[in-house]
């Protein structure tokens, strides 16, 4: 059994490890094997296998322990693209901003933002190396992989927030930490990398597993946020004319038809997604903020110009008043234009509004 595979055990190791588990005295003791098999349906999910695959996987999983009389204990959203699953795993903007803080170190906050700027597969991430990242107007960078799944060219960008992120990570292990010595030829290293040893890539089982902790720190295990579901929320946010567009940026088949009419250029590709990013980017933009302080001050600006125009109009009519002569002094003019105004105001019904703060 590949699971059996993934874990590292044997059937007799798991089987004693189940029982063990059933003897514990503390029921938060109980649930390590749930785990495994949770964080290896997250992992096939990763590697980009559908959910009907999955579910197989799991129904396989659930007949071994149930023929040693060791029944798992699973809730609704631990089963593949069940309802409850297709209906919250689509993570919102405030969501993935949640899960990002959650992230102890900024390899993991790199990983978890270029999945959520790129719309890849985890499976497709270690494969990606320093030298693979082009630099891009605006802050943003370019690359061209081919997908580990389908082996399709992705030529997909990451926007200015991951960039920001990527290069603390990139500093970091230039400079070396406590387990990490200076990298000297980090342009052939992966991007994403064991803690341990900068040219080893991170395992997508691994990227799985933190981004699982992210999700419990983040208190969002209640919303069956996966992995896979950044990919999703990369694709509800990137609006394009057809849906070859995003295919070529995320590393989808085409068919014969798309290939040889929608095909994009590289710069065609980058125009798209540039424009889309407003809509990816996790923290408000300053036009957003500009347009959100309009809308929020809408009625009180109105009142404003109303008033202004209102004022600017008794002011003229009270300034040509008849009553104004040469020989007043500059303290009566004035009261006379107010007592002008006040008069007008009133006859309009707005002296509520107005008098009061002339």
């Amino acid at each position: 059994m590949k699971f059996l595979e993934w874990c590292g055990l044997s059937a007799n190791e798991i089987r004693q490890l189940k029982l063990e588990e059933e003897e514990s005295e503390k029921p938060w003791q109980r649930v390590d094997v749930e785990n495994r098999v949770r964080r290896y349906l997250e992992y096939l999910e990763g590697e980009g296998q559908a959910g009907s695959s999955r579910r197989s996987v799991l129904t396989a999983i659930r007949s071994f322990f149930k023929a040693q009389q060791l029944p798992l204990r699973l809730d609704r959203q631990d089963y593949p693209d069940c309802a409850y699953m297709n209906a919250s795993s689509v993570p919102t903007r405030e969501d993935v901003k949640k899960l990002a803080d959650a992230a102890l170190h900024v390899r993991d906050r790199a990983v978890i933002l270029f999945l959520k700027d790129s719309g890849l597969r985890q499976s497709d991430l270690p494969q990606i190396r320093w030298k693979d990242l082009r630099e891009l107007p605006g802050g943003f960078l370019g690359f061209t992989i081919l997908t580990k799944k389908k082996h399709v060219k992705a030529r997909g960008f990451v926007g200015p927030e991951t960039v920001d992120v990527l290069e603390i990570y990139r500093r970091s292990r230039l400079q070396g930490t406590q387990k990490l010595p200076p990298e000297e030829n980090i342009l052939e290293h992966p991007v994403f990398a064991k803690l341990t040893d900068g040219s080893q890539s991170l395992l997508p089982k691994t990227m799985s597993t933190r981004i699982g902790e992210c999700v419990e720190r983040a208190g969002l295990k209640g919303k069956g946020l996966r992995p896979h579901g950044l990919r999703k929320y990369w694709s509800q946010n990137v609006h394009v004319e057809k849906p070859s567009y995003q295919k070529q940026m995320n590393g989808r088949m085409l068919d014969a038809v798309e290939k040889a009419y929608e095909w994009k250029t590289v710069e065609e590709l980058f125009h798209i997604y540039r424009e889309n990013y407003v809509s990816l980017r996790l923290e408000k933009s300053v036009s957003e903020e500009v347009e959100g302080l309009r809308k929020e001050h809408r009625e009180e600006i109105e009142l404003l110009k109303d008033r202004i125009r209102t004022l600017t109009e008794m002011f003229e009519r009270a300034m040509v008043a008849p009553k104004i002569s040469p020989s007043m002094s500059r303290e009566q003019v004035l009261e006379l234009i107010r007592t002008n105004v006040v008069e007008e105001l009133r006859k309009r019904g707005l002296s509520e509004k107005y008098i009061g703060d002339m």
